[in-house]
């Protein structure tokens, strides 16, 4: 019997994919043999094997990326002929292979970053006509692709490398070259797309409100048993209490799966700062649905629960630095700062209420302006510890300032609590006071300090211009006479008495000091409460003559103040009101100068915190392109 032509082959031990087998077959062979065309066919129309392709490029050091540079750019070239081919489905499969290749590549540490990137992709002697095509095929995809999907794939790629140009920490061939002008938003006037773009913000951050309010929801409750007991101080005999005694920790959620959309912030500032008309669009947005939210509400809310848990990780710090930025942007805009503080913009906002002490709750819509004040005056009492976040800080007093001018300005009145912002604000002094060791070495720390004295003066000299009633007026004055001794000490501990020349709200760089010159908005508050406890208060015993003031605890709410005897004992709130009122008349206000004019946002001025910002948003970003 003749044997058989047929033998039995070995069965292997596993069975590897065929794009598995053409991934090894391009980066791990030893000779530099060009790839055939029928090679890159059936590369391309194969679906790409996520997990393979990221285990065999992340196990590639940039030396051996660099070594096989011949095999990455013929990988990134033909990849971006066949994305722009409009065959399916070749094109989705070469630009999701695009995502995760640059994903990979550009995310590794390379000794010289420029020039190696520039290496690995397309080599310097073709960069320039490589990346040009790259550019236009990918914006063209992103603006005329054939399906949602495609156009998403695109949007993908644009992500990934401008965050691998951001992760290795270099300005690169691509941003120099404005890298997608579509996609970095600053010649981007498709008005269509720019309301889409807003819109998918809105979603975006009122997704990430959500993520903390299924942890702890904290809409406000009705008039219940429960919380009837408790006003009343019988917490022990209400139903129910003790459950809510101790809320969940909503601000460690570093796990949760909504963080990594909070990179969309990085993007929603530089449109802002790059493109007027996303501005206005995200502004004046009203949703087609009544029960919906429009875009500026969302981010609003969003920004309201990011601050008042920015302590809590440095991540949320810089993801509400970000919201901030951005919100500072929008009311220098007067424009948009009038559609912000008239009756025409009003919308509901949801404000976080997770934390005590509570704003007044106020239902329906709102003037956004006095929403805005809300999520200030949280940020500045929810954040108070003696590691302070001064950036934090000024910023909140910087567009409090900015509202308030623009109020001032236009001799627009706004019903709003204003006793609070007062309180706020002046507690805010008496912590810097007290923890003044802790803080004077910050290198910020002069900025707040002096614009927080400009904010409060521009409120005694100019509040007549915006507050709606005498008595909010009233309860500044009185509120600063409890902090008269407080606002001396506030003066010589930060030195306010030898302040730069010229320094202005929000600025990041203090002038040049000149030594005789006097801080004109710290004097106008000392010299208002000093006349008005003439008025008010008569000595208790102590030598000083002054009232006395508690210092605030980092952790919670300012220890009550402590009065001095009255004039008149047992003197009504409307006899304080009289002897206020007859203040005005001898009273002397010389406003000081420069207090309305701030400084507009300059991008240069915040470099280093937008460069931390943007790794941390980087990260996320990659998070979800992977």
């Amino acid at each position: 019997m003749e044997a058989s032509p047929l033998t039995q082959q070995a069965r292997p031990d596993h069975f590897q994919p065929k794009i598995v087998q053409l991934y090894e077959s391009l980066f791990k062979a030893t000779d530099d043999v060009e790839p055939t065309e029928g090679f890159w066919r059936e590369f391309f129309l194969l679906p790409p094997d996520r997990g393979q392709l990221h285990d065999l490029l992340d196990g590639l050091s940039p030396d051996d990326v660099l070594s096989l540079q011949v095999q990455s750019q013929r990988l990134f070239s033909r990849a971006i002929h066949e994305a722009a081919s409009g065959n399916a489905p070749a094109d989705s499969y070469a630009l999701e292979t695009l995502t995760i290749f640059l994903t990979s590549i550009l995310g590794k540490k390379y000794t010289n970053p420029s020039s190696d990137v520039i290496t690995v992709l397309a080599g310097l002697d073709e960069v320039d006509r490589v990346i040009s095509d790259f550019v236009a095929i990918l914006d063209g995809i992103v603006r005329n692709g054939k399906t949602l999907a495609l156009r998403r794939k695109a949007v993908r790629v644009a992500v990934a490398i401008t965050s691998g140009a951001y992760k290795t920490s270099l300005v690169s061939y691509f941003t120099h070259r404005d890298l997608f002008p579509s996609l970095m938003k600053r010649d981007f006037v498709n008005e269509a797309s720019i309301q889409r773009i807003a819109r998918g913000v809105g979603l975006v951050c009122g997704g990430l409100r959500n993520g903390y309010t299924a942890v702890q929801d904290d809409v406000p409750e009705g008039w219940t048993l429960t919380n009837t007991l408790i006003f009343f101080g019988l917490r022990a005999l209400a139903p129910g209490a003790r459950e809510k005694t101790n809320p969940p920790n909503c601000g460690r959620g570093e796990g949760n799966v909504w963080r990594t959309e909070a990179a969309i912030l990085m993007a929603t500032y530089d449109f802002t700062n790059s493109n007027k008309l996303f501005g206005y669009h995200l502004v004046h947005h009203i949703p087609e649905k009544v029960n919906e939210e429009s875009p500026f509400s969302s981010f609003l809310s969003m920004t309201s629960y990011f601050l008042q848990h920015a302590y809590r990780s440095v991540r949320v710090a810089h993801y509400s630095e970000l919201s901030l930025f951005t919100l500072r942007i929008l009311v220098e805009d007067p424009t948009l700062c009038k559609h912000i503080c008239s009756e025409e913009g009003k919308r509901k906002v949801r404000i976080c209420r997770q934390r005590q002490p509570y704003l007044p709750q106020v239902n329906g819509d709102r003037i956004l302006a006095t929403v805005i004040f809300d999520i200030m005056i949280d940020t500045i009492t929810h954040n108070l510890r003696r590691r302070l976040d001064v950036n934090i800080y000024s910023h909140a007093i910087a567009i409090i300032l900015r509202l308030l001018t623009y109020l001032s300005m236009n001799k627009i009145r706004l019903t709003y609590h204003w006793s609070e912002l007062w309180r706020t604000l002046l507690s805010l002094m008496r912590f810097l006071t007290t923890y003044a060791s802790d803080l004077s070495s910050n290198p910020q720390i002069n900025t707040l300090t002096s614009s927080l004295a400009e904010l409060l003066a521009f409120c005694v000299s100019g509040g007549d211009t915006f507050l709606p009633d005498p008595a909010s007026y009233d309860d500044l004055f009185y509120k600063l006479v409890e902090t008269g001794p407080v606002i001396s000490k506030y003066r010589d501990l930060y030195a306010l008495n030898r302040s730069p020349a010229g320094l202005s709200v929000g600025s990041s760089a203090p002038a040049s000091k000149t030594p005789d010159q006097l801080n004109p908005a710290i004097d106008t508050l000392l010299s208002v409460s000093t006349h008005f406890y003439t008025l008010l208060f008569q000595s208790d015993g102590n030598s000083n003559n002054e009232p006395g003031a508690a210092s605030p605890k980092p952790d919670g709410e300012p220890t009550p103040v402590v009065l001095p005897s009255i004039k008149k004992k047992n003197l009504s709130p409307r006899e304080v009101h009289r002897i206020i009122k007859q203040g005005y008349e001898t009273l002397s206000i010389q406003p000081p100068e420069g207090l309305s004019a701030w400084s507009r946002w300059r991008e240069t001025e915040w470099k280093s915190e937008l460069k931390r910002a943007a790794r941390c948003a980087v990260d996320d970003a990659r998070q979800l392109v992977a």
